[in-house]
């Protein structure tokens, strides 16, 4: 599994721990965590995991490539925790597809981002969606769709004072995890850290015009600590209360 996180949410980077957590209660334990070097490190990781730091991308690409090769060949249980730029199959010919074509076989991945729920928060989606003369770092074809994703929800009128998330299927192996705190997009903002997409800049993208509509995709709900098969639905998750399900 491959899980990629916007460079600037530290709410999103939580995530791999909480991912870990719920894996290992559910006794699908991961044995090995890949991580970015760049990526902060969670201290609430399982004490069994082996946790090796190594990027994906670029010229590390070879080294993580037979790496993970070689953990497999030992039945191992594998997280590789990156940048969602890097994890996503959404951008034509991504880290990830390379990875695939080294290793051989599909490789599953989750794909995280922040949820805007008004249209005055869409600045603070990463990455952004621009048309091609701006798109310096060739990500914006998924800024785009994160954005597309996020305007689908304006009309729910969903509480932005609980956590909102929802995750959507774009292929068989690839899907999208949005989700925004009580603070909305201002609880996740940090330090910027421009991510190159590897398929290098110059991508074909597209602005999207206001309140563009396109076929819905599949979706699923995410509460946090399991994914259930329900199209359309998103979960609102209150910490203070028991999980309820908003399914329109």
């Amino acid at each position: 599994l491959v899980l990629g996180v916007p460079a600037k949410s530290v709410f999103h980077h939580n995530i791999v721990a909480g991912l870990l957590r719920v894996a290992a209660h559910e006794g699908k334990a991961f044995d090995v965590l890949i991580t970015d070097p760049r990526l902060p490190q969670s201290e609430s990781l399982p004490p069994q995991l082996t946790i090796i730091p190594l990027s994906i991308n670029g010229e590390e690409l070879g080294d993580a490539g037979a790496l993970i090769k070689s953990l497999l060949a030992q039945d191992k249980r594998i997280l590789v925790y990156t940048y969602s730029t890097m994890s996503s199959h959404l951008l034509a010919g991504n880290t990830i597809a390379q990875l695939e074509k080294t290793l051989h076989r599909p490789v599953f991945s989750i794909t995280t981002s922040q949820l805007s729920l008004r249209n005055d928060q869409e600045y603070g989606l990463e990455p952004p969606c621009v048309g091609s003369a701006r798109d310096e770092t060739g990500t914006a074809d998924l800024g785009c769709i994160i954005l597309q994703t996020s305007r689908s929800y304006y009309r729910r009128n969903l509480d932005p004072t609980r956590y909102v998330a929802v995750i959507d299927q774009h292929g068989r192996n690839d899907y999208l995890l949005l989700s925004s705190g009580p603070k909305g997009l201002a609880n996740h903002a940090e330090v910027p850290q421009p991510i190159v997409n590897s398929a290098g800049a110059g991508a074909p993208t597209a602005e999207l015009p206001p309140e563009k509509k396109e076929k819905k995709k599949r979706s699923k709900y995410y509460d946090g600590s399991k994914l259930g098969s329900k199209s359309g639905s998103t979960t609102e998750i209150d910490p203070n209360e028991q999980v309820e399900e908003d399914v329109n």
